[in-house]
C-alpha cells in the first residue's frame, strides 16, 4: 500500500492515531501489508513520528 501525501505530517496529531493504528494492526496479523509513504523532508523534524513510520515495517521507509 502506497500513501501519496506531502502533507502526510501536516497534522501531527492525525499521523500519530494512524501510525499508531498500522502499528497495532501489523503487529496483530505478522506484517502481512508492505507500507510505503511520501512525506516531505520536514519528517525528520518530528523524531516520534518517524520511529512510529518504522514500527509500522521495514519498507514504509525507503
Amino acid at each position: 500500500m502506497y500513501f501519496v501525501d506531502d502533507n502526510f505530517i501536516a497534522n501531527p496529531h492525525a499521523a500519530k492515531q494512524l501510525l499508531e493504528e498500522l502499528v497495532r494492526w501489523q503487529k496483530d496479523r505478522g506484517f502481512p501489508v508492505d507500507f510505503a509513504c511520501e512525506a516531505t523532508i520536514n519528517i525528520v523534524k518530528r523524531p516520534e513520528l518517524l520511529g512510529r513510520v518504522r514500527k509500522v515495517g521495514k519498507s514504509l521507509v525507503r
